[in-house]
């Protein structure tokens, strides 16, 4: 024997015109192309950037000298102008000048 089935075909089931299939956006190439950008753009702006700042310096030929190295007293002598200024300075009145006090 069959078994009879719950729903007629003739009607609609209850609750399922209201059911909508929510459809998800799939965003995740966008934050791949984004990543993919940015990292492209962060490549090409370190290559292009010149890589001997401050590492090096041009140097004419006519300025450099060279002797035969021999034996002798090594003087490193570095020509330095500068002002000595004191760390701290104190100014004494007439009157504490007179007087010393040992605390």
């Amino acid at each position: 024997m069959d078994k009879p089935h719950l729903t007629t075909p003739n009607k609609a089931n209850s609750g399922t015109a209201m059911d909508k299939q929510i459809e998800v956006k799939n965003t995740n190439w966008k934050v791949y192309f984004i990543t993919i950008v940015i990292i492209a753009m962060a490549v090409v702006y370190y290559t292009k950037q010149p890589t001997n700042i401050g590492k090096s310096i041009s140097v004419s030929s006519s300025d450099i000298t060279t002797e035969t190295v021999t034996t002798g007293i090594f003087e490193d002598y570095i020509p330095v102008r500068s002002r000595v200024v004191p760390l701290k300075t104190v100014y004494l009145d007439a009157v504490e000048g007179e007087e010393l006090k040992k605390y």
